[in-house]
């Protein structure tokens, strides 16, 4: 079952600094594919949402992809791949970056 997959602004904007910082001069091919890598497993996400676990916030899932960290929800969260909902894609968190509190 297909679902919709969207953005909050703030994971639009994570979205891009992480292009920007992966395509920075220099960076290199291998850095251009995991772009292409972490933009196709968020695409993805909708195809089986529950896959992943359960996130460090109340209500939402994590996935880890080349060292960024997604975080999104599903609505609604039924924890069955068949019934889950769709998906909003809060952040996009790099390797070490410090997470709000």
């Amino acid at each position: 079952m297909a679902r919709k997959v969207d953005y909050s602004t703030s994971a639009l904007r994570d979205i891009e600094q992480m292009r920007g910082w992966l395509s920075q001069r220099g960076a290199g091919a291998r850095a251009k594919e995991r772009i292409r890598l972490i933009l196709k497993a968020i695409r993805t996400l909708g195809q089986d949402p529950v896959l992943w676990p359960i996130g460090a916030e109340p209500g939402t899932r994590e996935r880890i992809i080349e060292e960024y960290t997604v975080v999104y929800s599903v609505s609604p969260d039924t924890n069955d791949r068949r019934t889950a909902g769709d998906v909003h894609i809060l952040r996009l968190y790099g390797p070490g970056q410090d997470r709000p509190r």
